[in-house]
């Protein structure tokens, strides 16, 4: 019954962190550049900017105690859109 029960609400955070995982995990070089460098330098340069507005990267992100990996995952989704919506602010 334990298993079963941790499993349930472990379940979403396990399928989080396999898209985390393989979201970073792109073959070649610009793969490598465009899905894992450029996300952690952006993330570095809009947290120093805005950091009530915008979460540390990746990697700072797994550090936060008692935040799962589904709420990283969400965070980085909306870091991500308000990213967008600053670069195309910044190039209108």
């Amino acid at each position: 019954e334990a298993v079963r029960l941790f499993s349930k609400r472990r379940s979403g955070d396990a399928e989080a962190l396999v898209k985390i995982s393989r979201g970073m995990d792109r073959p070649g070089k610009m793969g490598t550049v465009l899905f894992f460098v450029l996300p952690l330098i952006l993330d570095s340069i809009f947290h120093k900017a805005a950091p009530k507005i915008f979460g540390p990267n990746m990697f700072g992100m797994f550090q936060k105690r008692g935040m799962g990996f589904k709420q990283i995952q969400r965070k980085k989704r909306l870091d991500r859109a308000m990213q967008m919506v600053c670069f195309g602010a910044a190039f209108t």
